[in-house]
């Protein structure tokens, strides 16, 4: 197997992550009926499962002559050391089981080995399972995708190893470098859509700039009913996504995250390119913030801005892909300046999950939620993630931002309620 190294809009996921400054890994949270299982049982299951997703033991290296990033097999990898068990006094506050999330969501993953780490918390009867991986490895479809292969890979009787990834040689980190530099020096097919793509980021740069919003964040969790949402949304001729901008627009009116009449949602889409499985298969789009005049108007307008701002994720994605055969300090420079455009005020993502029911460790698994990281710059992301008839929200907010993730969640959900039938 030849080179492997992530994609420039990968990349650039690394090249926002720094410390002391908010994480870029993705969070989420398993909720268990009964008590944890044991640390020797989570260990040993893991350690089986984690023979069909790679990813879970990779590593990047940085490449010393090129300075170019490479994933290899890790060969020290120990499931054991991504697992812990903590004991809580009480798993029915809500509030501070939170709160332990916040703080261990707030700790950055190491790179000196595979980017991802599980927890169980509980309280004897009650058992969370919470996890954080690394935005470098997928997105939040991809997460999702991931958890079930290995909830999949738990419940088969056979786990299917992947093919050893061996470490990159210094010659052929050299030699993929000279021939991505050799095809984008002769390739000159995509120069318009590179010319489209630098215009929407020059755009964006000139735009007024934003607060820096790179303090501590926190996370609070909700739920809501799917099925009346999904209906009446479809009813008014909106979407579950265009309806989530909506109601966290409004939610948010005279906090100050937001201007007064609304602003702009970075709303991460979950495009898929056929034959790429190496690369996160996210594409760039934004949608207005309406907070103020008729909800179910601005259902409406922003559905059709999701449908038209397609073509400006394709330019963003052509840009990456340009990148991904650039030298490595080249392409450094490039990941900085993607990195830089993914700013908004809000940021908002709907990842579809599991309709039925699904058991994990031998439970049932009676709540499912993930996050998206929010990155300095960015004060407030919601994320929905939908299991068994409920919508799962998730709130990561900026302290500088919000005083209140609960009464921030309770106004979504009564500005949801709007768009019942």
């Amino acid at each position: 197997m030849g080179v492997l190294r992530p994609s420039a809009l990968d990349q650039a996921f690394l090249e926002l992550e720094q410390p002391g400054r908010p994480p870029l890994h993705i969070g989420w949270a398993v909720e268990l009926e009964g008590g944890a299982p044991s640390p020797a049982l989570m260990r040993a299951v893991m350690a089986g499962a984690v023979g069909a997703t790679p990813a879970l033991t990779r590593r990047l290296v940085r490449d010393p002559i090129t300075g170019a990033l490479r994933w290899f097999d890790d060969p020290w990898f120990d499931c054991g050391s991504h697992i812990d068990a903590l004991a809580v006094e009480s798993m029915t506050d809500r509030t501070a089981v939170d709160a332990l999330i916040t703080r261990l969501f707030a700790e950055m993953l190491p790179r000196d080995r595979p980017l991802w780490r599980l927890q169980a918390l509980s309280d004897g009867a009650h058992t969370l399972m919470a996890g954080q991986l690394h935005h470098v490895i997928t997105d939040g479809v991809g997460s999702v995708e991931l958890a079930l292969a290995l909830v999949g890979g738990i419940m088969a009787d056979e786990t299917p190893v992947s093919p050893t990834l061996p470490p990159p040689t210094l010659l052929e980190g050299v030699r993929a470098d000279l021939a991505g530099t050799l095809r984008t020096l002769t390739d000159f097919s995509g120069f318009a859509d590179l010319a489209t793509a630098l215009r929407i980021y020059g755009e964006r740069l000139a735009g007024p700039s934003q607060p820096a919003w790179d303090g501590p964040r926190f996370i609070a969790r909700s739920s809501v009913p799917l099925g009346p949402l999904r209906e009446g949304a479809r009813a008014h001729g909106g979407t579950v996504t265009a309806a989530l901008i909506v109601a966290i627009a409004r939610a948010l009116r005279g906090t100050g995250v937001i201007d007064p009449n609304g602003g702009e949602a970075f709303v991460p889409l979950n495009a898929r390119r056929d034959g790429d499985e190496l690369a996160n298969p996210v594409s760039v789009i934004y949608a207005p913030l309406h907070a103020t005049g008729d909800a179910i108007s601005a259902l409406r307008v922003t559905t059709r801005a999701l449908r038209a701002s397609r073509q400006e994720a394709g330019s963003i994605a052509d840009i990456s892909r340009r990148a991904d055969d650039l030298p490595a300090a080249i392409r450094g420079t490039v990941t900085r300046s993607v990195a830089g455009q993914f700013f908004a005020p809000v940021i908002v993502s709907s990842v579809p999950g599991p309709p039925d029911p699904i058991e994990l460790f031998g439970r049932k698994i009676t709540g499912m939620w993930g996050w998206a990281p929010s990155p300095a710059g960015q004060p407030v992301a919601l994320t929905a993630l939908s299991y068994a008839g409920q919508l799962h929200l998730t709130l990561v907010a900026d302290r500088g931002g919000l005083l209140d993730g609960a009464d921030t969640l309770a106004a979504i959900g009564r500005e949801l309620e709007r768009f019942h039938p």
